[in-house]
């Protein structure tokens, strides 16, 4: 997978559905696989993710701007939010490293 992407992975063995047993390994090699139909409706769309740090079944939260330790080859799109009352820099998935490292 590695040989794909710029993005590096840890945890291959994670396991991010418990009820039925998927690996991060295996939504990642699901997402190479979808990417080139999924890419085209992504393609110039600030993305709003919904993260689940401590997995799907624990509450999650919306992340609208771009986190800390986003890499520097990541698209984003500057917009100022009015609630936040500041410039956010939303993620724009327009290539595989993208989708892969989201």
């Amino acid at each position: 997978m590695e040989e794909l992407t710029r993005v590096r992975f840890t945890n291959l063995d994670k396991i991010l559905y418990p009820d039925s047993g998927v690996k991060k390994a295996q939504v990642i090699k699901y997402y190479v696989k979808v990417a080139p139909m999924m890419l085209k409706f992504l393609l110039d769309r600030p993305l709003v993710t919904t993260r689940f740090p401590d997995g799907i079944k624990e509450e999650g939260f919306y992340e609208k701007d771009a986190p800390k330790g986003t890499p520097s080859w990541v698209t984003t799109f500057r917009r100022y939010s009015q609630s936040a009352k500041r410039n956010l820099d939303y993620v724009v998935c327009d290539n595989l490293d993208t989708l892969l490292w989201l």
